[in-house]
């Protein structure tokens, strides 16, 4: 029999080695006879046959080359009738053939074999093409290619859906209007994708227990790592939904097809769900694993229970530096404590020349110390997480924000045929009430996220990589606290993306409505790795890791807040409560775990400060908004004081600031303050367990909340008068007709993006606005901004707030439809009065407020006109005695604020328009003196000849151009910036060898010496102890709105530096009350391409380690953003350049711009000029002092209306006095 079947085997190779395709048969008659044999035909295959012709095929390489045909041809022939999906009979066909061809252990390790090929192929493939390569010529690409998966080509480009579930969705009766048929054919789709992964995860287990001293594992193992490191690509493009650009597009399909990745790590998953499930079933059954094995370290217990020593024995990081061959190259990879490199490299190590091997060394596979295939399985899960769904998932948030975007403006387009855009915004008010599904895109649309659901979404997949996030979060936790040594070495070996992806999907699980997922895992083990998480910010540094952690805490809140929402829309009686069962045990656990009670309140405050630096952004491709996370944690801290303990944790937090000395507010009777203040001090002092507060935690996140208010506000503000302004334009239709062709559109583009950019800002300004409310109602939490710089933030917030709503420039305001921008004056002055008031109680904050140099009687008479014509009673009193009390502390007597004809004049102005009172501001305005103040103001001193002082500045301060300071000094360093450098040892070889270079070319008359001319100049000053602390002070350039004004930038040069740009802020901002420009921030901020801050039309516009330099970040900022018309900084703004409204524009942004730049570039700089400035300050303004009075005179005479000349004039006035003491 053994010799017959041999023939019958030698002579079944020959058949198939001369078989080939022909007419009838794509893969040849004989392979197809075969592999209808195999799946069970007429006639069947055993397995001792496949065993003999594979022996049989051994003989020679040829006959070698025909049975790795066969397995290959064999299964594309097997899964080819099976593309349509749906077909579920028609699907367990391969699925046999494929698992009678690997039944034996003999055919294992031929499957092994061709897998080592397809590495050794991607091994030799083109740069770029690898990940396609493999895929289209891999043995398995037939089973691992099966999905609905949506090519994302056709939809980028044509918005088109390509899928091979596209049929089967569009003959479902119903589809797509309705949602149950879709999920119809979801479910049945789910379930093929479940038996692809299942055959996957099989085959892989099969792989993996092959008897042959390991080889066949390795094989497998080493053609995942292939898969993982070849699709690397794929996080190319990152996380945002914006292509700016053809790179961008690029980055964007690079790569292997989603759904084969999905497969792998379907597949991948199978084989970790042993161990993932087994050590979350420790926690099910009321064991802590690791107390199990910290207390058999201690005691010699028992046997610990089975997967109990999983992290201390299996999941090492030493992993990521001594399996680099499986896990790639990571040496530009950041790590979880937010530097570069991980698995071993630092910021000194240079990349490596050429990659690490894809295969191990032979002598390798399983030699002693080799990690278990627990521990191989766990950290190539990993990398297949990270180049596989995780990418779906931000490709899938793209392609869908791309189609809606076209959509929004097709539809736009079909409503407003005269090309108006009125109603562009909301596709709800453009349909006009038509069907929504008329448009082809929404059809579209709906197929495309059927699709994507169809695969990424199934159930048992879905559930398998959320059990094994958890898993990777309890044992990032586990690392944070020392468990496999020091935190601070630990985690610099793991890389960044381990932790952010768990965070990612478990955050788009439940977004995606899938609560229950994340509910049946142990909750308590999820806050307990959160809030761990959130809390080692010594080793867990990265504010975009803090940022995704906050976002899983706020969609574990999620249906609280909607719920929240809904109460307040309809009233608390008829919002019924919807949430599910796994969204309520969710939200317990967010507010009732002790975690939270102890430690998660000061970890959300923390992690709001450290939002305002991040090294290594890239806002091109990153999804980080310092905003928009400290929004995020506004809404969760807001929902956790409806809990009095956790309320109580605030309140001690605010009070910290305030425990050193008595406030104002405990002096002067105000009962409720003192007796919380009393109760937080004996808590204090009588030991209890409460835990320790930091003092100016409170404060730093307080601040953080005013400076969001301020910007939002008057951004948003400031978009409505855009608005406004093109709205004029428009009303006058003959002058409009007249315009040409281009200048119309450039005016509609822009009115457009106004238009979005008001509805966000103002929805950002009102919510933080709301929140400071809410804070600042407690007594305890207000004590805390009658301190500064709390104090001087808020009063300013309040006096330039009321000046935006209710001054001159409160005209421009008066939109069409205000509603459609969340824009209600009454409610946005009685939010800001309700602030001033609250706070006005007391002394102090009502001296802050009439300090502002803004203050304005007027103002305040207006307000109290807008209240009593808005009937609120209430307010209209209390600012009584607010205006009262000023007059008291001023010692004058407040002049009557209403008369009989002015209140009627403020109700008849307030009939149908945006703002009470707004047409009879102009007549009330006082008429100001022909005469100038800073006129009658004399500089004294010889006024030298412009080439005179050109020598002088060059032979003065040259010598100043670099130089050394002490940064620890009082206000010698931002306090942000002065933390961030703590956490740095600063020691990097590499960075102090690039930067003594630097200073040395910067040097005068060295290589790019700094530029030292009266018209424009740099300084540098370095601390003498940390060369990588800097600060830079650069002179506004002639002929600009900024011209002589000294402008402070603190710099910090990161560990890794040169590959990371410098981190920046503005320094003499007036306290954050300053914004010098679009791209200079109030709070600090620095928007520059170079510094990864700002989005870039170009690669060229980025940071570049071989060329660019802190000169050239230097230069840029004053060529770039000191600019003429600081205005062009603005997105979209550039468009309107030339037009009448962007003159008028100009004119008036400038003209404020100038009395910013007198008050904190030049007379706060003369007064209080920062350490490491003094000499440049005085040597500066000394020999400038003429040219800045002839400047300043000149801003005074050309401002655009009397009441910015008025104020200009008074700081004019007040500058040149300084001046003149020089």
């Amino acid at each position: 029999m053994e010799l017959l079947s041999g023939v019958l085997c030698r002579e079944a190779i020959a058949l198939l080695r001369d078989d080939g395709a022909d007419l009838y048969f794509d893969t040849g008659a004989q392979t197809t006879a075969f592999v209808d044999a195999l799946a069970g035909g007429s006639a069947t295959m055993c397995e001792p046959f496949l065993d003999s012709m594979c022996d049989a095929s051994s003989s020679s390489d040829r006959e070698a080359s025909v049975w790795r045909r066969l397995m290959r041809d064999g299964l594309r022939a097997a899964f080819a009738p099976a593309a349509k999906l749906t077909d579920a009979a028609g699907f367990e066909r391969p699925l046999v053939v494929l698992d009678r061809i690997t039944s034996t252990q003999r055919l294992q390790q031929c499957l092994a074999a061709l897998l080592l090929s397809d590495v050794e192929a991607a091994v030799h493939a083109r740069p770029g093409q690898a990940a396609q390569a493999l895929e289209q010529s891999c043995v398995l690409g037939p089973l691992l290619g099966a999905s609905p998966m949506p090519k994302p080509q056709d939809a980028l480009h044509f918005y088109k859906v390509t899928s091979p579930a596209r049929q089967a969705f569009l003959e479902t009766r119903g589809y797509p209007k309705n949602q149950s048929a879709g999920q119809t054919c979801r479910t049945v789709l789910q379930a093929m994708m479940a038996r692809v992964q299942d055959g996957a995860g099989h085959l892989m287990l099969r792989l993996s227990r092959v008897k042959d001293g390991g080889l066949s594992r390795e094989a497998l193992l080493s053609w995942v790592s292939a898969v993982g490191r070849v699709n690397v690509v794929r996080r190319a493009f990152g996380e945002t939904q914006e292509m700016r650009n053809q790179q961008d597009v690029a980055d964007f399909l690079a790569g292997g097809s989603d759904g084969f990745l999905i497969n792998v790590t379907g597949g991948c998953l199978r084989l970790a769900q042993p161990f993932v499930n087994g050590w979350l079933d420790l926690y099910r059954n009321g064991a802590d694993p690791l107390a199990v094995v910290a207390a058999g370290a201690a005691a010699a217990p028992p046997a610990l229970p089975r997967f109990a020593d999983l992290f201390e024995k299996h999941l090492r990081p030493d992993y990521y530096r001594t399996q680099r061959h499986r896990l790639g190259d990571l040496s530009g990879v950041y790590n979880t404590t937010g530097s570069r490199g991980s698995g071993g490299f630092t910021a000194d190590d240079d990349p490596p020349t050429t990659a690490p091997p894809l295969l191990a060394p032979g002598e390798a596979v399983g030699g002693e110390g080799a990690p278990s295939f627990m521990a191989d399985v766990f950290f190539l899960t990993q990398l297949m997480m990270h180049v596989g769904p995780i990418p779906s998932v931000y490709r899938r948030r793209a392609i869908l924000h791309r189609f809606r975007q076209r959509y929004q403006m097709e539809m736009g387009l079909a409503a407003g045929g005269d090309g108006d855009g009125e109603g562009g915004l909301d596709p709800a008010e453009v349909r006009g009430g038509r069907d929504p599904w008329a448009n082809p895109l929404a059809t579209e649309m709906r197929l495309y996220d059927d699709c994507v659901e169809s695969h990424l979404d199934e159930p048992l997949f879905a559930d398998n990589l959320t059990a094994f996030a958890v898993l990777e979060l309890d044992w990032m936790a586990w690392l944070s606290r020392g468990g496999a040594g020091n935190p601070a070495s630990v985690m610099q070996l793991v890389p960044e993306y381990v932790l952010g992806d768990a965070l990612d999907w478990l955050t788009a699980v439940l977004y995606a409505g899938r609560a229950d997922l994340v509910a049946a895992k142990p909750i308590a083990v999820i806050m307990r790795a959160v809030v761990t998480l959130l809390n080692a910010n010594d080793v867990v540094r990265s504010a975009m890791l803090q940022n995704k952690i906050v976002n899983l805490l706020l969609a574990m809140l999620a249906s609280q807040l909607q719920n929240v929402q809904a109460r307040e829309a309809r009233g608390l009686a008829l919002a019924p409560d919807r949430m599910s069962t796994g969204e309520r045990a969710l939200v317990g656990a967010v507010l009732g775990a002790p975690v939270t009670q102890r430690d998660l309140i000061p970890a959300l405050l923390r992690a709001h400060v450290n939002a305002e630096l991040v090294v290594g952004l890239d806002v091109d491709k990153d999804s980080y908004d310092k905003y928009g996370m400290r929004y995020h944690i506004d809404k969760i801290l807001e929902e956790l004081m409806k809990d009095s303990v956790l309320k109580r944790c605030l309140t001690d937090l605010a009070a910290a600031a305030t425990a050193n000395g008595p406030t104002e507010m405990q002096q002067s009777g105000d009962g409720g303050a003192a007796a919380a203040a009393a109760s937080f001090s004996s808590s204090s002092s009588s030991g209890t367990s409460r835990p320790f507060v930091e003092p100016g935690l409170f404060s730093d996140y307080a601040s953080g909340i005013v400076n969001t208010v301020m910007h939002y506000f008057k951004d948003g503000l400031d978009r409505l008068a855009d608005i406004y302004a093109i709205e004029r334009s428009k009303a006058d239709a003959a002058a409009w007709a007249t315009l040409p062709a281009e200048e119309r559109q450039r005016k509609e583009d822009f009115y457009r993006g106004q238009q979005r950019a008001a509805v966000g800002f103002l929805s950002m300004g009102v919510a933080n606005l709301k929140w400071l409310n809410t804070l600042t109602a407690d007594p305890l939490i207000a004590a805390a901004f009658l301190h500064e710089p709390l104090l001087g933030k808020t009063a300013f917030l309040v006096v330039s707030s009321l000046e935006l709503l209710l001054g001159d420039a409160c005209k421009q305001l008066q939109v069409k439809k205000p509603e459609q921008y969340g824009f209600d004056l009454p409610v946005l002055v009685g939010a800001v009065l309700a602030l001033q008031l609250q706070l006005g109680r007391h002394d102090r904050f009502v001296q802050a407020v009439v300090s502002e140099p803004d203050y304005s009687d007027e103002i305040m008479s207006r307000a109290l006109r807008h209240l009593e014509t808005h009937h609120q009673a209430h307010l209209e009193t209390r600012l009584r005695t607010f205006l009262a009390r000023t007059g008291e502390l001023r010692g004058t007597v407040m002049p009557p604020v209403t008369t009989a004809a002015t209140a009627t004049a403020a109700a008849t102005a307030a009939a149908g328009t945006a703002s009470p009172g707004l047409e009879t501001l102009a007549s009330e305005q006082q008429q100001r003196p022909t005469g100038l103040l800073c006129e009658a103001v004399q500089v004294p001193g010889i006024e030298h000849l412009d080439a005179e002082v050109d020598k002088l500045y060059a032979a003065d301060l040259g010598p100043l151009s670099i130089g050394e300071y002490d940064s620890t000094v009082p206000g010698g360093y931002f306090k942000e910036m002065a933390r961030l450098a703590d956490q740095d040892s600063g020691a990097s070889r590499k960075k102090m060898r690039q930067l003594a270079k630097e200073f040395n070319d910067m040097q005068p008359g060295g290589r790019m010496a700094l530029p030292c001319l009266a018209a424009a100049a740099i300084f540098l000053q370095q601390d003498s102890a940390r060369i990588d602390k800097m600060r830079a002070v650069i002179t506004g350039p002639e002929g600009t709105p900024y011209e002589g004004g000294l402008f402070v930038f603190d710099i910090f040069c990161p560990a890794g530096y040169p590959n990371d740009p410098p981190v920046m802020m503005v320094y003499n901002t007036g306290g954050g009350k300053a914004r010098y420009n679009p791209n200079l921030y109030a709070d600090g901020k620095v928007c520059l391409s170079l510094l990864g801050t700002y989005n870039s039309g170009h690669t060229s516009e980025k940071w570049n380690p071989a060329l660019s330099s802190i000169y050239q970040v230097l230069l840029s900022i004053q060529s770039q953003i000191l600019v003429t018309d600081p205005m062009t900084n603005e997105p979209l703004s550039e468009t309107m350049a030339g037009t009448a409204e962007g003159s008028a524009k100009t004119a008036e942004y400038n003209s404020r711009l100038q009395l910013l730049v007198m008050r904190h570039a030049m007379a706060d700089m003369l007064m209080h000029p920062p350490p490491g400035t003094q000499e440049i300050v005085f040597r500066h303004f000394r020999l400038l002092r003429h040219r800045i009075a002839i400047t300043v005179r000149r801003w005074v005479r050309e401002a655009p209306s009397a009441d910015l000349r008025g104020k200009l004039d008074e700081q004019a006035a007040r500058l040149l006095e300084l001046l003149g003491k020089l």
